[in-house]
């Protein structure tokens, strides 16, 4: 009895813990040894392909890098989204979008939510943790809905001292946390071109927040806990 008990604890966890998934949408996995997989809508407009470029005869775009063709999405007649997936060229997957033979949109990431002209992209891929991020196609053009924070949500002891303040000017402290102390990295504010990841926000054991400036940690060799690294190059 107690193996079973067990055993449905730990399914219930890995459904807890699994991918969001859009209940309008289908599922399917993309043939790539990354793992990655994507969901696109049951509707007419969208014709699923999902294919080795390798395998079509001239008709996937041009991008440098080996990609996979997931679909397209008519537009308008004779106008079509069409959505790619590249492994990059170190292990970097991201979803490439192309229209009129013009790449609209690249964004890293190895699970895609594919909603009409609406595009979810989430994966810890060339970041320190698995970025959700939300597109919308206007005027031609995939913008992305800029959140105030990402969620971040890692647990791990830390590798060295650090100190947490009150806002991210950093200058009124709220506590110095030592080296073996146990966190979690709560949210993570990204800036600039390359959504550079600047200032996280900290929870003590004891439930204190505060926000830490990561920005200043990059010149550090050891990552702040060993849980939270920068995967990709």
């Amino acid at each position: 009895m107690r193996y079973y008990i067990l055993v449905s604890l730990f399914l219930i966890s890995l459904l807890a813990n699994g991918q969001y998934r859009f209940s309008d949408l289908d599922y399917i996995e993309i043939k790539s040894y990354l793992g990655a997989e994507f969901g696109y809508p049951k509707n007419q407009k969208f014709e699923l392909i999902n294919e080795d470029c390798d395998k079509l005869n001239n008709e996937c775009y041009d991008f440098g890098d080996h990609l996979w063709l997931l679909g397209k999405w008519e537009i308008n007649k004779d106008e079509y989204l069409e959505f790619y997936f590249s492994e990059g060229s170190s292990d970097d997957p991201q979803i490439v979008v192309v229209l009129n033979d013009e790449v609209v949109l690249e964004s890293f990431g190895n699970i895609f939510h594919i909603k009409g002209l609406t595009l979810y992209v989430e994966g810890n891929a060339n970041s320190y943790f698995d970025i959700k991020r939300k597109y919308v196609f206007e005027n031609k053009e995939f913008k992305e809905i800029k959140q105030p924070y990402y969620y971040i949500g890692i647990k791990g002891k830390l590798n060295y001292p650090i100190s947490l303040y009150k806002s991210e000017n950093f200058l009124q402290k709220i506590a110095d946390l030592p080296k073996g102390y146990e966190i979690e990295i709560i949210l993570g504010k990204t800036e600039g071109k390359y959504n550079e990841l600047e200032s996280i926000l900290i929870k003590s054991e004891f439930g204190l927040l505060g926000w830490y400036n990561f920005k200043n940690n990059l010149s550090n060799d050891e990552s702040i806990i060993d849980e939270f690294y920068f995967n990709g190059d």
